[in-house]
């Protein structure tokens, strides 16, 4: 494609390694376009039926890592989220958002949603789209800077995080230090647990078939 920067990293992941089986090659393609698009394409197939659901776990900060995320915008096209246990494993059911400090349907802020809660957010919010279409999963705002991520994806679940712990221990661009609520995570993948909870999409992946998968993460301005 024109005007994109593209690379591709393969690798094989051998029959049980980790307890799982197949041999199993993945390649994952990173795109970066003209149009201020960060594109992840996913593409895997194994010799044996096995399990997979694959992520990104990248963070995000649209002050530049200048102050904290709980000034941002979050806004997640989500009207449920995966119930967990004492342990934070999915239960397997669904519940409304609606009412809860987990309802994003409108845009919304978290400083006092955190305070209130006294942790940060690691839940899994099932998508409103079809199944496999690529769609709008969050849309993010920094409003001082004005800068916006909108983020798009074909699989059916969206893990939002935002550790409560400090994130010292990280270093970036210019040997940065990094304190608390300094990142959010858009991890597009299926529900976590899903090979032991029937009602969730499966993620088995049998000889023949092909894995794939597309994330996008588009930036732009306000003004735009």
């Amino acid at each position: 494609m024109k005007d994109t920067a593209v690379v591709v990293f393969k690798y094989r992941s051998a029959h049980l390694k980790g307890g799982f089986p197949g041999n199993l090659d993945l390649s994952v393609t990173y795109k970066l376009t003209n149009q201020n698009e960060v594109i992840l394409d996913y593409v895997a197939t194994t010799d044996r039926p096995t399990v997979l659901n694959l992520t990104n776990h990248s963070y995000f900060n649209l002050t530049g890592c200048k102050m904290p995320v709980l000034n941002h915008i979050y806004a997640i096209e989500a009207d449920s989220i995966a119930s967990t246990d004492a342990e934070g494993i999915p239960t397997g059911i669904l519940v409304s958002v609606k009412g809860t400090e987990f309802d994003f349907t409108s845009p919304q802020t978290i400083e006092e949603r955190m305070r209130m809660m006294k942790k940060g957010y690691d839940t899994s919010y099932k998508l409103n789209k079809r199944p496999g279409a690529l769609a709008l999963a969050a849309t993010v705002i920094e409003p001082v800077s004005g800068r916006v991520l909108k983020a798009y994806t074909t699989e059916p679940a969206m893990q939002f995080y935002i550790p409560n712990s400090n994130m010292d221990y990280l270093k970036g661009h210019g040997n940065k230090e990094y304190g608390r609520y300094y990142g959010f995570c858009l991890e597009m993948q299926h529900f976590p647990d899903s090979p032991n909870k029937p009602r969730f999409p499966t993620t088995v992946l049998l000889p023949g078939e092909t894995y794939r998968q597309t994330t996008i993460y588009k930036f732009e301005t306000l003004s735009e």
